[in-house]
């Protein structure tokens, strides 16, 4: 079933008398592009200012002699990957690695969604009590009970289908609303009850590691033979937006809360491919983002990190900067 869905999205409007981007682009191409366009992109890291009302904006710099090259016009932390998006004014900016400039009108308008089940997993009657799930030659999802549909999204209901001693399991939410392994014949796997749990595509001697947060609040990595990794350690879920290239930053901070960044007491930097420490969790220390810079279109998996310049935000009182993996700093002179 389509219904239209109210969304702000990025778009031209033909009809409005004055474009913000002629106001916009004169701007971006004098203050931003002209001071960066002998550089190449992939060397161009953000710098932060922040002004005497707390607002903050980025700008561009050298990440070798950390010489300051643009003004301040983003409103984020935005790189080269291998182009640049970011919000100045009232424009939609994207500019690609040849340093061409398309700028668009913020606008918000109504579009079509589709919020129908797809169509290639089937859900299965459950009334004469199945509530098991069915996969293909190649392990893939293809079929699961009734019993488990909540939500038109399928990765809601459960997990991508996973192999433990030649039987496939799958995550799933039990009655109660908690969260729980099955097998293909939908028997439960005595002991693994969690308040959440995630399938992951990392691996320990052999086998998927799952994320799991029991209800202490304890988190870490569980497998279905019983090793624990990082458990009770981690302090936060490693997965979302908080996890690139297989980096996890994992911090304190109190989502939800109207100062969450502030709420910070101490982070660290997971690495999920070897499942250790590249940053150990530290006092005082604020993590609050990742970005990488880039030449060419990357996957963002672990795979890819020798193609890729990856930096962390570091929050310092209202000042935020950047860190390498090896712990550099990049701070605008």
């Amino acid at each position: 079933m389509k219904r239209n869905l109210l969304v702000f999205v990025l778009t031209l409007s033909s009809n409005i008398i004055f474009s913000q981007t002629d106001k916009c682009k004169p701007i971006l191409q004098k203050d931003f592009i002209d001071k960066i366009k002998d550089y190449k992109a992939a060397d161009l890291v953000p710098y932060n200012v922040v002004n005497d009302s707390w607002q903050e904006k980025w700008g561009l710099m050298d990440k070798t002699t950390k010489k300051k090259l643009t003004e301040p016009l983003m409103n984020y932390a935005s790189t080269f990957n291998p182009n640049i998006s970011f919000f100045y004014e009232e424009c939609d900016v994207k500019i690609n690695n040849n340093y061409e400039l398309n700028a668009k009108d913020l606008m918000v308008t109504v579009i079509e969604g589709d919020d129908s089940v797809d169509q290639k997993i089937q859900v299965l009657d459950s009334i004469n009590g199945y509530k098991g799930f069915k996969v293909d030659d190649n392990g893939n999802l293809i079929a699961y009970s009734k019993a488990y549909f909540r939500d038109n999204w399928h990765s809601w209901n459960i997990s991508k289908p996973f192999l433990y001693k030649n039987n496939y399991y799958a995550i799933v939410q039990n009655k109660e609303g908690n969260k729980t392994i099955i097998n293909t014949e939908g028997e439960i796997k005595k002991g693994f009850v969690y308040k959440s749990l995630r399938y992951t595509d990392y691996q320990h001697k052999g086998e998927n590691l799952l994320y799991a947060e029991d209800f202490k609040g304890k988190k870490g990595f569980i497998t279905l033979s019983g090793h624990k990794l990082h458990y009770g350690k981690l302090l936060k879920s490693p997965f979302y937006s908080n996890e690139l290239f297989g980096y996890s930053i994992q911090h304190d901070g109190i989502r939800g809360a109207g100062t969450y960044q502030d709420s910070i007491s101490k982070s660290g930097i997971l690495d999920l491919s070897t499942m250790k420490w590249l940053i150990k969790p530290k006092k005082g220390l604020k993590l609050i983002d990742m970005v990488y810079t880039s030449e060419s279109v990357a996957k963002t998996d672990y795979t890819n990190r020798k193609n890729v310049n990856i930096y962390f935000v570091v929050l310092e009182d209202k000042f935020r900067y950047l860190i390498d993996e090896e712990g550099n700093k990049y701070i605008a002179k």
